[in-house]
């Protein structure tokens, strides 16, 4: 992922165990920190401290095991993790691992994230909204077809994804995250 002025990159390292980020104009390379399993998705937070990871808990002959998965915050700063849920078949466990499946909403405050819930055969694509600061998750959407490819617009009133059934297409939602109750 871009800093927001494009003159930092991070990434998973070599490895899927670290995550890295590079000077875009001096090519400098540092660790930021890592994980516990095999990070495949990241996603930088809009105020740039933290990055949200998927990480693979499980690996099966190099693979990471579908359906066995964490989402977890790493702290720019201090590379310190932790574990914010356990995704599984109930929420959004199972992933295409090359997809974009994590999401910030522009506030910092919520990770979107994306998979699919349920058996092979019985699988529903789904986009959670995980509390960045811990809490009850909320499920925005279930639909039928894999989802993958979110994005949220810079004010936070739309979200785009792609959906695949028999072909890809491109929804996008305005007003897609709940009201609060007070």
């Amino acid at each position: 992922d871009l800093t927001n002025d494009g003159s930092q990159v991070y990434y998973v390292k070599e490895g899927y165990a670290t995550i890295g980020v590079r000077n875009t104009q001096t090519k400098a390379e540092r660790e930021v920190g890592s994980v516990d399993g095999r990070a495949f998705t990241i996603a930088l937070s809009p105020d740039e401290k933290s990055i949200a990871c998927r990480v693979a808990t499980k690996i099966v002959n190099g693979q990471p095991l579908p359906g066995e998965n964490t989402l977890v915050i790493l702290d720019v700063a201090t590379g310190q993790s932790r574990v914010l849920a356990q995704l599984d078949r109930r929420t959004a466990g199972r992933i295409d691992f090359f997809r974009r499946s994590l999401t910030w909403t522009p506030d910092g405050q919520t990770v979107l994230v994306t998979g699919q819930r349920g058996d092979k055969g019985g699988d529903k694509g789904v986009i959670w909204a995980y509390p960045a600061g811990g809490g009850a998750p909320k499920l925005l959407l279930e639909g039928e077809g894999n989802l993958a490819d979110t994005a949220v617009s810079p004010d936070g009133k739309r979200l785009s994804y792609t959906e695949h059934r028999a072909q890809w297409d491109l929804w996008v939602l305005e007003n897609f995250l709940p009201k609060e109750r007070k």
